[in-house]
């Protein structure tokens, strides 16, 4: 009866929808809490954290590659290897950025631009924590980065059990990206069901499009680069 009569009494749980949450959590949960992240950081007057996320990636994607070619001597700095490597990851960027902004006009999801560059740039995110783990395991088993030094010279082994691992990792990273744009979509667009899903239907395309646009401008500096880039990833023997 006491039992009955306690879980009787009233509770009141206050929600802030309006609550700020923390680079790191934002950083974290649009990764491993899409759902509820996106809900809190799509929401009218929270801070954005993309120019933050964009400033991450850019570490991220160039820092390991500057290392590399410093630490190991690799090749020079304004070589064609270093050249197609930046050119590529900036091209994808780029034409990423470029057709997200287009599906968000053309699908008049009534955001301004800033919100719009928020959604594409916290989409991107699982795509930095996913480099830091392929990093950590890459450096832990051969003890150095040897999937840069692939990317850069085409040449030399990397890890197998990386080697093994990245192409279903690729998969579902590009899974991962599309649940955190459909969740980002479906937390700002106006008429959500029918435009979140529409936009995330699109944007996969658009992803795999901006992706071939950075390999093929890396092949065009340095011949090779995508021969590189489809073993690496065993699209060829």
């Amino acid at each position: 009866m006491a039992f009955s009569a306690l879980l009787s009494l009233p509770v009141q749980i206050t929600v802030r929808p309006n609550q700020q949450i923390s680079f790191l959590e934002a950083f974290l949960g649009l990764t491993l809490a899409p759902s509820y992240t996106t809900a809190k950081l799509m929401a009218k007057g929270h801070r954005s954290f993309a120019p933050s996320l964009i400033a991450c990636m850019i570490l991220t994607l160039f820092v390991p590659v500057w290392l590399q070619v410093f630490k190991y001597n690799l090749v020079n700095f304004d070589s064609p290897e270093v050249q197609s490597t930046v050119l590529a990851m900036m091209t994808s960027l780029g034409v990423f950025y470029i057709l997200g902004l287009l599906l968000c006009v053309s699908l008049r999801m009534g955001l301004s631009t800033g919100n719009a560059l928020n959604l594409l740039t916290y989409t991107l995110t699982p795509v930095n924590l996913a480099m830091w783990i392929v990093y950590g395991l890459n450096y832990k088993h051969s003890g150095r980065l040897t999937v840069i030094t692939f990317i850069l010279t085409g040449a030399g082994n990397v890890d197998s059990l990386l080697y093994g691992y990245l192409p279903l990792a690729a998969i579902v990273l590009f899974g991962w990206v599309l649940l955190v744009a459909y969740f980002c979509a479906n937390n700002s667009a106006d008429d959500r069901s029918a435009q979140s899903f529409t936009f995330t239907m699109l944007l996969a395309p658009a992803i795999g499009l901006s992706v071939w646009a950075g390999v093929f401008v890396g092949d065009m500096v340095r011949p090779g680069f995508l021969n590189a880039m489809m073993r690496l990833f065993k699209l060829l023997p």
